[in-house]
């Protein structure tokens, strides 16, 4: 298993951009499924997929700014045996078209994989009103919906091609510009499994999506303090490994969850609800709090909302001293 995980220093990874990666897969297993199309709704520079309609102009469908015709052409295109890969901004995708992918797509089973693009506060100066704060807890709530939040870019192609195999709706959540290399190219990925990226039995810290190069920071932080931190990547928010969080849960002293996402509703509620009926212990949510995004970069809004490594340290420090 270690050999799935760069051992590179974290200050020496190499960022790798989300949008070649995504459609550089896509181009790939569209190559040997021709069931495999893409639709857009007038943001292919956004989704990185002009690349697949210039490769296959056939099988690439521009909808123009219509999020919801999109969702129910995708999830006819579904019904009659196609594969297709509905891509838009995240929080259009599970906002304004939140009907049609509840009722066309999750009701019915139907086989579309939906790309919520520029995730979180990763949309930085396209607006707060395009940063998608509530599109984990939208999904994960809708009944059939398989939620993937990947680490890495190579996570992420491991997660397209996994959502290809798998047969259903699936949402998959990809953030804006690059990600911290965080997986070897050899790595393993399944739906509904974790991966502990560092071993710890003081406290846990649990992750996803972008966040979680701030954890694996966080852990070398703490462990220079003496403090050994479990991280665990949890790139399947439904359907999530109980086992690992509540092995975590028994074996640790408290839970500390970062996302990027708001604390209600995402990666932090889908862990506390897990413990919650099992094997309750302390849990710590790092996360956007009850606001809206902002129009700002990323980096000042992890500032700005305290979604930090540092912020990690404290809240460890804190629940250890406990």
């Amino acid at each position: 298993m270690a050999k799935e995980f760069l051992t590179t220093p974290l200050n020496k990874r190499e960022n790798l951009s989300v949008k070649p990666a995504f459609v550089e897969i896509l181009i790939k297993l569209a190559k040997r499924n021709k069931n495999i199309v893409v639709l857009d709704a007038d943001l292919q520079r956004c989704s990185g997929t002009r690349p697949f309609m210039e490769r296959f102009p056939n099988r690439h469908f521009q909808l123009a700014i219509s999020e919801q015709n999109m969702i129910s052409i995708a999830a006819g295109l579904a019904l009659v045996g196609k594969i297709p890969f509905a891509n838009t901004f995240a929080n259009f995708l599970t906002k304004r078209a939140c009907d049609q992918v509840s009722i066309s797509v999750a009701f019915n089973r139907a086989n579309v994989k939906l790309c919520g693009d520029y995730a979180g506060m990763t949309t930085a100066k396209n607006g707060g009103s395009h940063c998608s704060v509530e599109d984990i807890a939208i999904m994960r709530s809708m009944p059939n919906m398989v939620v993937l939040v990947p680490a890495d870019t190579i996570e992420l192609q491991k997660a397209i091609k996994a959502a290809v195999k798998y047969k259903g709706p699936v949402y998959i959540r990809k953030v804006k510009g690059t990600m911290p290399q965080i997986f070897t190219r050899d790595y393993r990925f399944k739906i509904g499994r974790s991966v502990e990226l560092m071993k710890g039995n003081d406290l846990t810290i649990i992750s996803c999506g972008i966040m979680t190069y701030y954890a694996l920071i966080a852990g070398e932080k703490l462990k220079k303090r003496k403090i050994n931190a479990r991280v665990i990547n949890m790139s399947t928010i439904k359907p999530i490994d109980k086992r690992a969080i509540l092995k975590a849960a028994k074996e640790t002293k408290g839970i500390i969850t970062i996302e990027n996402h708001s604390i209600y509703g995402g990666l932090g509620s889908a862990v506390s609800e897990v413990i919650g009926e099992t094997c309750p212990c302390l849990v710590k949510k790092i996360g956007i709090p009850d606001k809206f995004g902002e129009t700002a970069t990323f980096k000042w809004q992890l500032e700005y909302f305290k979604i930090t490594s540092e912020r990690i340290v404290q809240l460890a420090q804190k629940i250890l001293r406990k």
